[in-house]
């Protein structure tokens, strides 16, 4: 067989999803013909189905090599990095994607996913906290106890501002409005605050099949009960009967352009995708959600609801906690600006919390040190040398932070003024 034909069949292969074997004819057509470029762009993704992430860059390297110009290899390559977690060498990629062709877009949003996508993957390790939960009750030495009692309550607090976000943005609750029946988007009941609402809703004398909707499990096809949104651990057994609970939605009110042109950047840094001039309101949202306080403390509103935030909010959020912005200078903008301040904030935490090499290498400093003096003191040593040694890098890390906050503050508060600005 000849080159060609090498790289024909593993392109069959590849349509077939049999990646092993559309590897090995790649292959075969590269020792006949090294420098087909194709054939290493399609071995690179080959590569890339399998999880073999160095081979594939190392493949989108040599099509660059042949082809300096085409901005699809770096483009290529830059989504692999992404699987990598390498955000940084991501975006250069992209953005040499968009030197070689301005209008190439998609570049252009991966690229700013790649920001988010950074940001996410420092704030959501929850690594260390589950390394403390795991030995913290085996510490003895009072001045530990301060010093690891100190990091979780930090870690903690970040994890409550991510996994427990507050929605107070301006933003008339755009992502409450959706254009079919709710429970397809995933919003539905859990079966614990069932109770919660129908008391809600008692308690205020409304009927409850006016605001909640409901559908029998068994009328339900196989691809919905397997939908994505796993609505099986949503199902309420009732009498022998099995339901699934979800808000309605209110069939009075529709979304108008000017509210549709508001609305807030999604994770994806997209407007929200479902919002429509035919998207309708949770018959719950009235200048607000009615119901984010049902159920018991710690769990309260729908877990689908307070977990599902956008990028506007997530960023807000995120510069509330840091002391960067406070609610009272948020609380009087608009979407539109709110957006903005978004937009740029999740780009400056990328450059200054992702980028900042010095600061990174402090953190992994500080907690390795941290992991050493707990795990000689578990273990019975003697822990003063290595305990100074701590304090030296947190002393350097907290001067660090603050610097960095500071930079972060400035920069966000001239923005702020920007858009105050006539």
């Amino acid at each position: 067989m000849q080159a060609y034909e090498y790289h024909n069949l593993g392109n069959d292969y590849y349509k077939k999803e049999d990646f092993d074997k559309a590897i090995e004819c790649y292959l075969k057509a590269l020792e006949l013909y090294p420098n087909l470029l194709e054939t290493y762009f399609n071995l690179g993704l080959a590569y890339t189905r399998k999880s073999k992430y160095d081979e594939a860059v190392r493949n989108l390297d040599k099509v660059i090599q042949i082809d300096p110009a085409l901005a699809e290899a770096y483009y290529t390559r830059g989504l692999i990095r992404e699987y990598q977690r390498k955000y940084d060498e991501a975006v250069l990629d992209y953005e040499k994607t968009l030197l070689l062709d301005p209008q190439y877009e998609k570049a252009r949003k991966q690229r700013d996913r790649v920001f988010i996508n950074a940001i996410r993957a420092i704030f959501e390790d929850y690594s260390l906290l589950d390394w403390i939960d795991s030995v913290e009750l085996g510490i003895i030495d009072g001045r530990l106890k301060d010093a690891v009692s100190s990091v979780k309550s930090g870690l903690v607090r970040i994890r409550d501002t991510i996994e427990r976000p507050s929605c107070n943005i301006n933003c008339n609750s755009l992502c409450c409005h959706f254009e079919d029946e709710m429970w397809n988007y995933g919003v539905m009941i859990e079966p614990e605050k069932l109770p919660f609402l129908k008391k809600f809703l008692s308690d205020r004398r409304l009927v409850f099949s006016d605001y909640v909707g409901f559908k029998r499990w068994d009328s339900l096809s196989v691809d919905e009960k397997n939908k994505e949104i796993k609505p099986q651990k949503f199902v309420v057994n009732e009498e022998g009967v099995e339901f699934i609970y979800y808000p309605k939605t209110d069939s009075t009110v529709a979304m108008t352009e000017e509210t549709v042109s508001t609305a807030p950047l999604s994770l994806n840094y997209d407007c929200v995708e479902w919002i429509t001039l035919k998207s309708h309101p949770c018959v719950f949202v009235s200048g607000g959600c009615n119901i984010h306080d049902i159920g018991v403390e710690g769990s309260r509103g729908l877990d689908v609801c307070r977990n599902w935030i956008c990028l506007t909010g997530y960023v807000i959020n995120l510069f509330w906690l840091m002391g960067v912005l406070s609610k009272d200078e948020t609380s009087p903008l608009k979407m539109n600006d709110l957006n903005k301040i978004a937009g740029e904030g999740v780009r400056l935490l990328y450059e200054q919390l992702y980028c900042d090499k010095a600061l990174a290498s402090l953190i992994d400093s500080r907690n390795k040190k941290l992991k050493s003096v707990v795990e000689q003191h578990i273990n019975g040593g003697d822990i003063e040398a290595e305990l100074r040694e701590y304090y030296t890098l947190s002393c350097r890390l907290e001067a660090k932070s603050k610097e960095t906050l500071n930079n972060i503050r400035i920069k966000t508060r001239n923005l702020l003024q920007s858009l105050k600005a006539p």
